[in-house]
């Protein structure tokens, strides 16, 4: 499996084989998931035909299953450090792709943290913490720039 997230519009998981998506789920999307910048009008190749993603999220809402819910706002949230945990931000991103376990469409949670490790970039980890709703740490030494954050590790 391959993960995308794309800042505020985003967190894609999908499967390639010889340049086709072959399965593919939006974990979330965010506010700005219909723009139709260069991210949302680049062009994906699928089983039944090429298309662009802003192209492929319409088709996702518009199936009878997919349910209309509470759309994300695009805010992030500051997290103060705790015993457990360095301070990060945080946001949410709703109404992804149906989901037929838990009969609901996907959601995540984005985290960002500083990145501890100097030698780090980037770093990534998903986990699924209740059937259909994730958690995804994204860390980066970027972050590391934002006064309100402190090094923390994945």
């Amino acid at each position: 499996w391959t993960y995308e997230l794309c800042w505020d519009k985003w967190v894609r998981q999908y499967h390639e084989d010889r340049g086709v998506v072959q399965s593919e789920y939006f974990l979330g999307l965010g506010p700005n998931a219909m723009l139709e910048d260069p991210l949302g009008i680049r062009t994906v190749n699928y089983p039944d035909g090429a298309r662009s993603l802003v192209t492929q999220v319409l088709s996702m809402t518009r199936d009878p299953h997919h349910q209309r819910g509470v759309q994300a706002t695009g805010k992030w949230e500051l997290v103060p450090a705790t015993r457990t945990t360095e301070a990060h931000y945080r946001t949410w991103m709703a109404d992804g792709t149906f989901c037929e376990e838990s009969q609901a469409n996907r959601q995540v949670t984005v985290a960002v943290f500083c990145a501890a490790d100097p030698t780090q970039e980037v770093g990534i980890k998903l986990r699924e913490d209740q059937r259909c709703r994730y958690i995804l740490v994204f860390t980066s030494r970027a972050a590391c720039g934002w006064p309100e954050l402190t090094p923390g590790d994945l």
